[in-house]
């Protein structure tokens, strides 16, 4: 597949098993272009993963360049490479939960790395951890994981990524029974971290969330809301 091509490949999850395209290769796939996932009836089911393309091997360093169609009813679709089958495979499958960045059906200490990314830069959560198909670390060990879309981010669905995402993603973290303190030095150390794509505001955002964090002990909500 050339710059110019695209792929689509339609999905259909509304009978008791998923119905879905796939593409196989004989030999070495080189993928480009656009990849447009088209959900033909309703969502792929929860945990379940599926393979849209599999094939001998894959070209080195190979992405799409656009993805379309990964927004669902109920979440976002994550599309991640798979080298544990017996032929690698793209597979597709869906996060439903705000804040499961690596769509294993909870929100725990695994997801902050892929949640402060999403939160600080959409260039270099895409280009790092989306595009590239990158497996992630996950909890379930029967699957491999990848990374959800970064409007799974946007834990107050404003459409922006705020330290109030912050503040409701460290107590979804709590309340599965992992570490906020863990999860909150993880994510302040990625938006301070180099590089910094905006200086200034990357460096406002992580003060006023600690600020914030701390007087969220006593006052028990947030009265701030900046960008």
């Amino acid at each position: 597949m050339r710059a110019n091509s695209e792929l689509t490949i339609e999905i259909d999850a509304s009978g008791p098993t998923t119905a879905v395209d796939l593409v196989n290769v004989g030999g070495m796939a080189t993928l480009s272009g656009t990849l447009n996932l088209d959900l033909v009836a309703g969502s792929i089911p929860i945990g379940e993963q599926v393979s849209i393309v599999v094939a001998d091997s894959f070209a080195p360093g190979f992405r799409f360049s656009d993805i379309t169609g990964i927004e669902t009813k109920s979440g976002g679709l994550i599309v991640v490479l798979d080298t544990t089958q017996a032929s690698p495979a793209i597979c597709v499958y869906e996060s439903t939960e705000d804040g499961d960045m690596n769509g294993d059906s909870v929100v725990d200490n695994l997801d902050a790395r892929l949640f402060a990314w999403a939160i600080r830069d959409l260039e270099s959560y895409e280009e790092v951890f989306y595009d590239s198909f990158a497996a992630v670390p996950c909890s379930d060990p029967s699957k491999v994981c990848g990374a959800s879309p970064r409007f799974m981010a946007d834990m107050d669905d404003d459409r922006r990524y705020t330290f109030l995402d912050v503040q409701e993603f460290l107590q979804k973290v709590e309340a599965s029974g992992g570490s906020s303190a863990a999860a909150w030095n993880e994510i302040s150390a990625i938006l301070n971290g180099p590089p910094i794509p905006e200086p200034t505001s990357v460096s406002l955002l992580s003060s006023m969330l600690l600020l914030s964090l701390m007087g969220n002990r006593h006052r028990g909500s947030f009265s701030h809301n900046i960008e």
